[in-house]
Order: structure tokens, then C-alpha cells, then sequence
């Protein structure tokens, strides 16, 4: 496929953004917004709850009125995450529910709607086992320095003439489910997740968040079903290469095999998938808005993370990371990127003449037009 070659390309790519970030990225030496009042609520619940302590009605809304609960919440059904929430501390921390937890932790995470409540008690229960690590970590850690590192790290991936980088998004710190993600106009990290992490591994993932907030703040909307199919594709190819190992991967924290084996199943496959997303746009033309919307409905798998990322690599083989960069908040540009880099390659997907008309047409309904 000519993609696997890329391995070396992408290790020099990171290594070269890290040891020259001070000089390209060049940020101040503003502080940046953080706050881990949430993941200090939780420990200190925990530690309680281990005693054999009653959490009151008080404490439990002070954990989830913390900043990072607010806006974690606001990402989904707030009722049902804070019950989870609740109910997974109890399992893991209780000492009356040992038995329980110890017979849950030997069964395999299911791929079905228990999966993210396994995910969830799995992540409590390696903060139970590593509490001591959990609070120096949150108290010993120089987070502005990993900040500052992780700016600099993400502004090797936007172009030296961007705009607006004193409006970074405040990073919370809290205990979740095992991921990072922008929220918003914020960003939440999990504290097992990264308290495990060299500090430049933590720069890269934070940095990846950072790229999003970078991006956000140029990139044009438009409500198109779509338009918001390629989006996917191009915000996340673009930042995964400041942090995802590339395919085939073996492991990702708590994370199934099976959910491994599809990750690296769907990155393959993208030709695949990007000739469904042409035949489906062209033919969303025929459509209302609502069912175009439909027909898309859970399209790119794990949000694109994948298939984006076998698209910027393949652009950034032919023609090279400044020129990738350079179309940091233009996803239309991406996809032209794209066209003439599978063109070249002659052993990628091309999408149709049909598509990138259609392509034409979007570009023309951006703000900026």
C-alpha cells in the first residue's frame, strides 16, 4: 500500500516538532488555563468511601459542580453519567463490593452497551490501586511546562502565519472514562490515562487537543451532512499525526482486542470507506437535509480518527507536512490534497468527478467565499 513506509517518516516528523517547538511555536509565556479540582474531589471521595465513610448529598455535588464534571457532563445524558459515576466509585472503592469488583475485573470488556461501564469501573479501579501515584501525581506535576510544551508541539502543525493563539481552551483533569477530548470550548483528560505517561507522551495528547482548539477557532462551518463527513476525516487525520502510533497497533489502555483488531481493520480498509462516502454523497443530492443526516448516522467509525489518519499520511507522503498543514482549517482543501495525492499515488481510492464537483459546490457556501 505504500502507507507502512510512513512509520519512519511519522517517528522523524514527532521528533523533529518536539526538539524544534521552542523555536517554531514560540509561545508565550502566558499561563495556561488548567484546572484538576475534579480528579482532587474524586480521590478525596474515594479514600472516603475506602474507609467505609457515607458520601453525602453535598460532596457528591461538589464533585460533579467541579469544572471538569461540568463540562464532561454537558457531553452526554448528565443524569446517566453521574449515576454511572456513582455507582462505579462504589463498586471499586467500597470494601463491602470486593468480591463483586474482583469477579467483574476477570471478565473481558464486552463489545456491546456495557462496554463504557467496564471501561469506566476498569479506569476507577487502577486509580484505587495506584492512589498514592494519583495524588503526587496531581500535586507534583508541572503542568504548565507540560502545557507550554504541548502549544509548542501543536503549533509545528499549524501554519507560522496563524492567528488567535492566546485563546487556548482550559484542559480539566477528572476521572472518566479512558480518553481526552475537546467539549465545547474546553478540554477534558482522564488522570488514570495520562498519569501513566512520560511527560512527553502527556505534551503529544494534550497537543492533539490543543491542534483541535487551534483549528476550531479558523475553520469555516457549514451545515451540510457532508461537509461534516470530510470534517471528521480532516481534524482528525491532521492532529492524529502529532500522537497516534501508526497501524497496525497492538494495545490502547483498557481498551478490547477486538475493539484494537477493528481500529486497525477500519484504518486498512479506507479505500473502502471512502468510495462509500462517495457513492452516499453524490447520492444525498437526491435527499432533505434530515435524511442525508440519517444516512451518514454513525459512518466513520471511532470518528474518523482512522480513516483521517491514512489520508494525512498519504498526503504527507507525497507532498510533504508544510504543504498538509497549510490546509489545517480548510477540509475541502484536505480532500483536493487527497485527490491529487491518491492520483499520483495510482494505488489509492480517487474518488469521482461527481464528488469533487460537489466539493466545488461546498467550497462555495464557506464564509470565506
Amino acid at each position: 500500500m505504500g502507507i507502512i513506509k510512513l512509520k519512519t517518516i511519522l517517528e522523524i516528523v514527532l521528533v523533529v516538532g518536539v526538539v524544534c517547538s521552542c523555536n517554531q511555536g514560540k509561545p508565550t509565556n502566558k499561563l495556561y488555563a488548567y484546572n484538576s479540582t475534579s480528579a482532587e474531589w474524586f480521590v478525596r471521595i474515594g479514600a472516603k468511601i475506602k474507609k467505609g465513610d457515607t458520601i453525602g448529598e453535598e460532596e457528591w455535588d461538589g464533585l460533579f459542580q467541579s469544572k471538569g464534571y461540568q463540562t464532561y457532563l454537558s457531553y452526554s445524558d448528565s443524569s446517566y453519567k453521574k449515576e454511572q459515576v456513582m455507582r462505579c466509585m462504589d463498586l471499586v472503592f467500597n470494601p463491602k463490593n470486593k468480591s463483586q469488583l474482583d469477579s467483574l475485573l476477570q471478565l473481558p470488556i464486552p463489545l456491546n452497551s456495557n462496554m463504557m461501564e467496564f471501561l469506566v469501573f476498569n479506569n476507577f479501579n487502577a486509580i484505587n490501586e495506584n492512589m498514592d501515584l494519583a495524588k503526587s501525581f496531581l500535586r507534583d506535576t508541572d503542568f504548565q511546562s507540560i502545557f507550554k510544551g504541548a502549544d509548542s508541539i501543536a503549533q509545528t502543525f499549524i501554519p507560522a502565519n496563524n492567528g488567535g493563539r492566546d485563546k487556548l481552551f482550559e484542559v480539566s483533569i477528572l476521572c472518566a472514562d479512558p480518553d481526552g477530548k475537546v467539549i465545547g470550548n474546553a478540554i477534558v483528560l482522564d488522570l488514570n490515562t495520562i498519569m501513566h505517561l512520560e511527560y512527553q507522551e502527556i505534551m503529544q495528547l494534550i497537543a492533539h487537543e490543543y491542534h483541535h482548539n487551534y483549528r476550531n477557532l479558523k475553520t469555516p462551518s457549514i451545515k451540510d451532512p457532508v461537509f461534516q463527513q470530510i470534517n471528521k476525516l480532516h481534524q482528525e487525520g491532521l492532529a492524529d499525526l502529532i500522537d497516534k502510533p501508526l497501524p497496525p497497533i497492538t494495545a490502547n489502555g483498557l481498551y478490547p482486542e477486538a475493539v484494537i483488531d477493528l481500529y486497525n481493520a477500519t484504518f486498512f480498509s479506507t479505500g473502502e470507506k471512502l468510495k462509500a462516502l462517495d457513492s452516499l454523497s453524490v447520492a444525498s443530492k437526491q435527499l432533505d437535509f434530515k435524511q442525508s443526516e440519517e444516512q451518514f448516522n454513525g459512518f466513520l467509525k471511532f470518528g474518523g480518527h482512522p480513516n483521517g489518519l491514512y489520508m494525512a499520511l498519504l498526503i504527507q507522503q507525497v507532498y510533504g507536512l508544510d504543504t498538509l498543514v497549510q490546509t489545517y482549517n480548510d477540509p475541502i482543501g484536505f480532500i483536493e490534497l487527497y485527490q491529487s495525492s491518491a492520483i499520483q499515488n495510482k494505488k489509492q481510492y480517487v474518488f469521482s468527478d461527481a464528488f469533487m464537483n460537489q466539493m466545488e459546490e461546498l467550497k462555495s457556501k464557506t464564509p470565506s467565499n
